[in-house]
C-alpha cells in the first residue's frame, strides 16, 4: 500500500523536479529494498536522483 501511495503522490506532483518528489522516489526505493526486490530498488533510487533538484546539495 505504501508503494502505491508514493506512486500516486508522484503522479499528482507533475513533471517538475522537487525535493519532495525525490523523497517519495527514495521512499519507494527503500520499500523495495525491504521487500528484497533489488531491480526495482535500484530503478527507484535512480528516479530519486533524477527528481532531485540539487543532487550535490548537503542539508
Amino acid at each position: 500500500m505504501a508503494i502505491d501511495a508514493y506512486k500516486h503522490g508522484l503522479q499528482v506532483m507533475g513533471k517538475e523536479k522537487s525535493e519532495l518528489k525525490s523523497n517519495f522516489a527514495y521512499g519507494i526505493s527503500n520499500d523495495y529494498h525491504a521487500l528484497k526486490n533489488d531491480d526495482e530498488q535500484k530503478k527507484w533510487h535512480a528516479k530519486g536522483d533524477e527528481y532531485n533538484p540539487c543532487p550535490t546539495c548537503v542539508y
